[in-house]
């Protein structure tokens, strides 16, 4: 039996072809969303900090924290949905907080939050930036660990994995 994976965009697209697997009686095949290639690449037992576990973390951040310009917004409704959405379009961009954090007080706020919720994850959980960069540390083992791999169904892949299917190519 030879191993393949299939890398596809989502996780609908995810059960249709996990669906599709079971209908061919596919053996050997992983089927895996770029999050989650990037924690098997990884060590296996790491992923991508879920949206769930942000929304607390910046909770907890907002009210252990010191800020310049997010002080006003940390009480008001909305404000950890809201810069969790902004972290998460922060790191589906692939851009670097802490080295923009000079440039502007709201983007050191954010950096801020940031290093919190890196600092206060669960074990096994990862922000995209340092789960995409152990993944590429492991590539050496991707023969075994993935096999062949192909993508399938991307209209656009978001910057922050770019890297990761890059060094995969």
């Amino acid at each position: 039996m030879t191993r393949r994976t299939i890398v596809i965009p989502s996780r609908l697209a995810w059960h249709e072809e996990r669906f599709r697997a079971a209908e061919q009686n596919a053996l050997g095949l992983q089927i895996l969303t770029p999050a989650q290639l990037a924690g098997r690449l990884a060590g296996g037992f790491l992923k991508a900090a879920p949206r769930d576990t942000c929304h607390v973390l910046v909770r907890h951040a907002l009210t252990n924290l010191e800020f310049a310009e997010l002080e006003r917004l940390r009480q008001m409704p909305g404000a950890v949905k809201a810069i969790c959405a902004t972290l998460m379009k922060v790191w589906e961009a692939d851009l670097d907080l802490q080295a923009l954090a000079a440039q502007a007080p709201r983007i050191s706020d954010l950096a801020k939050v940031e290093t919190y919720l890196r600092d206060h994850l669960p074990g096994g959980m990862m922000l995209q930036r340092e789960l995409v960069s152990a993944a590429i540390a492991n590539l050496k083992n991707t023969g075994s660990v993935l096999g062949s791999v192909t993508v399938r169904g991307f209209v656009f892949v978001a910057p922050c994995w770019r890297r990761l299917f890059r060094a995969l190519a």
